[in-house]
């Protein structure tokens, strides 16, 4: 016996959708008859878990529903009860706004210690029956992460690599090298890449690899963990001297958010420039950014 379902068919193909936007689409009941329901509702949550798609079964599982963060949890009935045909395509349409007491809307984000999810669920009550689809949807947050100071100005900064950088070493223990180099803006805005240059002006050892690597800087329950987002990489083997290199990256859907400072939790980045030596010693110089959409 085939068993009733739905489908659900969101608006727009990227699924995100802005505070005060219309989240909407269609849903479609599927049965082999029509049936009498006793209503049909939506329920729509956005709030912080300790899931995470990266750690996967291996990772914290997810926080008991009275633990979680909320940032939105609502409930409207979409059609009162009455009769519902076969493969009925129903649109609806719900406005995106925090309804949490001192909180608003934030950037979906897939962590390692956490995300912050939104979904909704479309229920179709039938007696002691329920037919019901659960949908993820992205949110957008424009003006999550500017600096009160900055706001959307460039922040360059000039670097330089050479042995006097190091923590703990003698310099005179350390071969020659010096790195020179500029990052564009470490204000950066979310939708436009990373950039700047590095120049190797000296190096006595053979280089294997200069990359670029993105860290995610988590703080929860008082904790804070920094892990590796993405590495790319800029140069392969022994670079010419004196060539300036272009540094480019572009920040992941999702696993990159603006930057966030809430109570009770905090979402920051840094970028390494990574030096990889023929011999396996590396360099790694760290830089703090912000990031605002």
């Amino acid at each position: 016996i085939k068993m009733a379902s739905l489908e659900i068919e969101l608006d727009r193909a990227d699924k995100y959708y802005a505070p005060g936007e219309m989240l909407g689409g269609t849903y479609i009941y599927n049965d082999t008859v029509g049936i009498q329901h006793q209503g049909i509702v939506l329920n729509v949550s956005g709030y912080l878990d300790t899931v995470s798609i990266i750690r996967g079964k291996y990772g914290r599982g997810p926080l008991k529903e009275s633990e979680r963060i909320y940032f939105l949890k609502d409930r409207k009935e979409l059609t009162s009860p009455g009769f519902l045909e076969v493969k009925k395509e129903i649109p609806f349409e719900y406005e995106l706004q925090s309804n949490v007491p001192g909180e608003n809307l934030v950037e979906t984000y897939v962590g390692v210690d956490f995300s912050i999810i939104y979904e909704f669920t479309i229920t179709v009550l039938k007696g002691s029956k329920v037919t019901e689809k659960t949908e993820q949807f992205y949110v957008a947050v424009k003006g999550q992460g500017l600096d009160a100071e900055l706001g959307k100005k460039d922040n360059p900064i000039d670097f330089c690599i050479d042995p006097s950088s190091l923590d703990g070493s003698s310099i005179s223990s350390v071969p020659k090298f010096l790195f020179e180099g500029k990052i564009n803006s470490a204000n950066c805005c979310i939708t436009e890449p990373f950039d700047g240059t590095i120049t190797v002006k000296e190096s006595e050892l053979e280089i294997k690899s200069l990359e670029v690597q993105l860290v995610r800087v988590e703080t929860f329950e008082g904790k804070t963990n920094a892990t590796e987002v993405q590495n790319i990489q800029v140069a392969d083997g022994d670079v010419i001297r004196n060539l300036e290199i272009p540094l480019y990256m572009l920040f992941p859907i999702v696993y990159s958010s603006p930057t966030m400072k809430h109570k009770d939790f905090k979402i920051e980045f840094q970028v390494n420039i990574i030096v990889i030596f023929l011999n396996g010693y590396q360099l790694t110089e760290s830089f703090e950014i912000n990031i605002y959409r």
